[in-house]
Parts: C-alpha cells; structure tokens; sequence
C-alpha cells in the first residue's frame, strides 16, 4: 500500500490514550510477600489491575493522610473512628430475617428503610461517641488545689472555655458538613477528604 504525500502512516496497535489517562511516570518499590496478597486480593475484590489497586490505594491514603496519620498516633482517635465505622457497617447490614432489610446505605433518602437506618445509626453513634468521649467534668468534680480566693476567678474561667470550645466545636461541624457557608483557610486542607 502507499500511502499518498503527507498522510501519516496509520498508527499500529491501541489507540492512543488521552492526556488526562496518560501516565507518564512509573513507580517501581518492593513490598512484602504478605502485603502483595492483600494488594492482589483487593484488585480481585473490586476488579481492578494490581497496578490500578496500588494506585488506588495510594491516592485514597494521600487524600484522607491527615485523618489517618491521626488514627495512627492517636489511640482515642483511631477507638472513636474506627467504632464509629464498625456501627455504620453493622447497622447497614442488619437484616430481620434472611434477604429481607430493613436499612440501606443511603441513610438521606425518604422511604422507611432510610429512617431506620437513621434510627439504628443515630443510636449507635451516640452511644460510641459517650463511650469514646466522656462529657467534660463539672468544675465541682475537680480537684484545683487552690485557696478559695482564687477558685472563684478560675470557675470563670473553666466554664468560659467549656463554652468557647463547645462553641468552636459546633463551627468546625457546621464548617466540614456544608452547613456554614465561611469555611476557614485553615481547616478546608488535603488530608481531612472532601469538604462539601
């Protein structure tokens, strides 16, 4: 075949990816025969390469990095997280008898399987969250070790900032759940997911 003047040969094998789906570097690192397995059970659990697993996991530590560097050094944090995980998985899962539900994953739309779910989830976190972060004490339950004069000014100054934190508390809720519509350069970071 000839091909006529400044026509491009026909170009052999697959058709070319676009940019966007390009990967242009390669990322070469040697791991443990007993974390292969799991990477390789994974990919065969949601259908994807090896590669495409690793890359996967790669990028979901990279975008949640900061929630789990704290689960990984904080024990308080990694009780509440994963509590909080192991009653949604529980509650989700819950059937009265065989094949039939009564919850479902999508715990916002209307029907009643999602306010059961809301039901059983709401419960369970209270409790979880009681469990894992006890109400503050009341300044009578402390003890200060201070002479009388000076107790009052401090019980001020105690329930102040019970009040404030309870306060910031609130915001930072209001802020990661697209409830307040000034979200603060400091807390809308990569590393804590996506903030709605």
């Amino acid at each position: 075949m000839i091909s006529k003047p400044n026509e491009r040969p026909k170009r052999m094998g697959r058709p070319q990816k676009s940019a966007d789906e390009r990967k242009s570097e390669t990322l070469r690192f040697r791991v443990r025969e007993d974390l292969k397995d799991r990477v390789a059970a994974a990919a065969a659990s949601s259908g994807r390469s090896i590669s495409e697993e690793s890359e996967f996991m790669i990028e979901t530590f990279l975008k949640y990095r900061k929630i789990l560097d704290m689960m990984e050094k904080q024990e308080n944090v990694r009780e509440l997280i994963s509590g909080i995980c192991k009653t949604i998985s529980v509650v989700q899962e819950h059937k009265i008898a065989e094949n039939q539900p009564v919850t479902m994953n999508d715990w916002n739309a209307d029907g009643p399987l999602p306010q059961w779910t809301r039901s059983g989830l709401r419960a369970g976190l209270q409790v979880i969250i009681e469990h894992s972060i006890p109400r503050p004490l009341e300044f009578e339950q402390i003890d200060w070790s201070v002479s009388p004069k000076r107790l009052e000014d401090i019980k001020v100054y105690y329930e102040s900032n019970i009040k404030y934190m309870h306060d910031i508390g609130v915001e930072v809720g209001q802020i990661f759940t697209g409830q307040s519509i000034e979200l603060s350069d400091e807390l809308v970071k990569d590393g804590f997911g996506d903030v709605k």
